[in-house]
């Protein structure tokens, strides 16, 4: 949880908490990272105002429409949780001389991680999932474990591209082409206040998720980075992360108009160092290092579509947000 973990205090929740819809009450997944090659990760979110003892809960993988998730695709996981946190779990790929299915994955990414799991796919290949899996979170204190959230339909394959939406708002994936859950990383959106704990007959991914592209690239084509600056935090309308501390609305910056035309301005309550702009197919399209908390950015030339605004503060914490330029 790159926090401490705390003495184990148990949050136990019953199945009929749930039938009273409540919000704010129950840890989620926050964001799904299914990048290129063995770059993959989930990140959880508790968003009460309580510590949770992740030692009730597992993580499970439903394969190419498996209706079941044998020992081999279950994580049993383990630490406290404070409130307002996030806690990162990133497949355990960390031989710099790897290759193929043993490919490392990149060191930003481990440097995201609270923990690795699943080193040796034979054992346990949980974090294998590669688009097409549904992912399930369930709590395991009781007798019965439940499920508090999930991503994809348990029992459907959606084939090799993965799950898809017929109106997406923020994601570089072409309708009816490549999937939104298919070399993509999956943003939960900060309206979302409590897990998809619904029967898994219905996923629509557009509803409470955004989507964005795996790598980043300069403007020659070539890949500069992981696009994993929002991993490790969370904007959510439960509170906001920032390092595990409840310092809500200290970094948080507006963005205006939106949608905008010809220029937009970005403002915030403390200094901005960095500021860069990637349009939907991760090529990078504008960066400062100026030290300010209002930016005006000009968009006369730039294509109509939704834009992603990265924005880094002066203690190294990284805020993401989507423009529209029509």
């Amino acid at each position: 949880m790159k926090k401490n973990l705390l003495l184990a205090v148990s949050l136990l929740f019953s199945s009929i908490v749930y039938s009273q819809n409540p919000e704010c009450v129950e840890v989620f997944m926050s964001e799904y990272v299914e990048g290129w090659s063995n770059n993959k990760a989930i990140e959880l979110y508790n968003p009460t105002d309580q510590d949770i003892d992740l030692s009730n809960y597992r993580l499970e993988r439903y394969s190419n429409g498996s209706t079941s998730a044998d020992a081999t695709k279950r994580i049993d996981l383990s630490g406290i949780m404070p409130p307002l946190s996030v806690y990162v779990i990133v497949i355990d790929k960390r031989d710099s001389l790897g290759v193929d299915q043993e490919a490392p994955v990149w060191d930003e990414l481990q440097a995201k991680a609270d923990t690795f799991a699943c080193p040796l796919y034979a054992e346990n290949n949980t974090m294998y999932f590669n688009g097409n899996d549904a992912m399930v979170l369930k709590n395991t204190s009781g007798s019965t474990p439940y499920t508090v959230d999930r991503i994809g339909k348990v029992g459907v394959d959606p084939g090799v591209e993965g799950w898809n939406d017929v109106g997406p708002d923020y994601t570089f994936a072409a309708n009816g082409a490549t999937g939104w859950t298919k070399d993509h990383s999956l943003i939960r959106k900060s309206t979302v206040l409590i897990g998809d704990f619904y029967p898994a007959n219905t996923f629509d991914v557009s509803a409470e998720w955004d989507s964005i592209p795996p790598t980043l690239y300069d403007t020659s084509g070539t890949i500069i980075g992981g696009n994993w600056e929002s991993l490790g935090v969370h904007t959510c309308e439960c509170g906001d992360v920032v390092d595990a501390i409840n310092e809500l609305n200290v970094f948080s910056f507006e963005i205006y108009p939106n949608p905008a035309t010809d220029l937009f301005v970005i403002e915030s309550k403390t200094n901005i160092v960095k500021a860069t702009i990637y349009g939907m197919n991760g090529v990078k399209i504008f960066s400062t290092n100026a030290a300010s908390q209002k930016l005006t950015i000009e968009t006369s030339e730039w294509s109509k579509g939704y834009y992603l605004v990265n924005l880094q503060f002066e203690n190294g914490y990284v805020l993401s947000k989507k423009v529209l330029i029509q």
